[in-house]
Formats: C-alpha cells, structure tokens, sequence
C-alpha cells in the first residue's frame, strides 16, 4: 500500500451516507413531502365543505375564520 497524503482523509461511501441520512432526520424528504400534501389536500377538502355547509362544525369553523379573512 502506498502511503497516504497529509491531508487525505479515507472516506468509505456506505458511512458518508449514513451520517448524511442521520442528519437529515427520520424521514425522507419525499415522505415529508407526501405527508404535507395529504394535509393540505385534507384542509383544503375541509375549506370547500365548510363553504357549502357540509363539514360539521369544524369545517363551520373554517368557514367563519376564511370569510373573517378574506372579507
């Protein structure tokens, strides 16, 4: 084995992206990503019926709170 430079550091591929994976948290960008969608589709979905008086009394809620804001 040749000797190595002052200055090289031995970086191994699988450990790089272990710590990479351990930085960026639990989960996977796509999977936070994802998860966001379904909520904002849920809140969305939750909007409309609260505008035609369909979603109970959250989506009343929602409906008082969007029209105070919106005018």
């Amino acid at each position: 084995m040749a000797r190595k430079k002052k200055g090289e550091a031995e970086t191994f591929p699988e450990k790089k992206e272990e710590k990479e994976s351990s930085r960026s948290g639990v989960l996977d960008h796509d999977v936070k990503r994802s998860i966001a969608a379904i909520f904002l589709f849920s809140l969305g979905a939750l909007f409309t019926l609260g505008f035609f008086e369909n979603a109970g009394m959250l989506g009343n809620f929602f409906d008082t709170l969007s029209r105070r804001m919106l005018g």
